[in-house]
């Protein structure tokens, strides 16, 4: 049931494409104005935004309010959100794409995809639009982090740190090269010496 359910997903965010470096721009600052605006409107998870912790969510209210008037502030609130959900569904086969290579890991696919998506949504809030670089870029650090974090927390009975986790998957991914080495070496010495 649960895979039927990600496999429409999947299929239904396939007319969804990547987006360019000017969309993705336009699309986060319409996003975080949206969040700009709903913690204005005293929603405390976008008040605790880090970029907003400088800002006096009353006088931006007001001056909001007063440039723009009532209809104007509803529709880029408006915007805001729909732009968060675009950079979501335009971003949807980065989740999956990193989900995958963490599957087997302790959580099955869609587990890993809705910690994903948890750690889309806060690249979008914490996007530095005075930064050049792709959202995606940012974006990939954000959605690997939920996904580790999750894996620690939900997918093992002994929760290790998310350092520990990074380590765990160096070691094993050098343990396996090492055999894959070792076994290659070892039958070019039998061949060598016709054993």
């Amino acid at each position: 049931m649960r895979q039927d359910r990600l496999a429409s997903l999947f299929k239904s965010t396939d007319k969804y494409k990547f987006l360019s470096r000017d969309k993705e721009r336009s699309l986060l600052e319409q996003a975080q104005m949206g969040l700009l605006l709903r913690a204005a409107l005293g929603d405390v998870r976008c008040q605790a935004i880090p970029i907003f912790k400088e800002i006096d969510f009353q006088e931006t209210l007001e001056k909001f309010k007063k440039d723009f008037g009532e209809s104007q502030f509803n529709r880029i609130l408006a915007n805001g959100k729909k732009a968060s959900d675009l950079l979501v569904l335009c971003n949807f086969k980065l989740i999956a794409k990193i989900s995958y290579k963490y599957l087997g890991k302790g959580l099955d696919l869609s587990e890993l995809v809705n910690e994903g998506s948890i750690g889309l949504i806060k690249a979008i809030e914490r996007s530095d639009l005075g930064k050049d670089t792709r959202f995606s870029t940012y974006a990939y650090w954000w959605i690997r982090q939920e996904i580790i974090k999750a894996i620690n927390e939900k997918g093992r009975l002994i929760k290790l740190s998310c350092n520990a986790v990074e380590f765990l998957v160096k070691v094993r991914k050098y343990a396996r090269e090492y055999k894959e080495r070792s076994e290659e070496h070892t039958s070019e010495l039998q061949s060598r010496f016709g054993i």
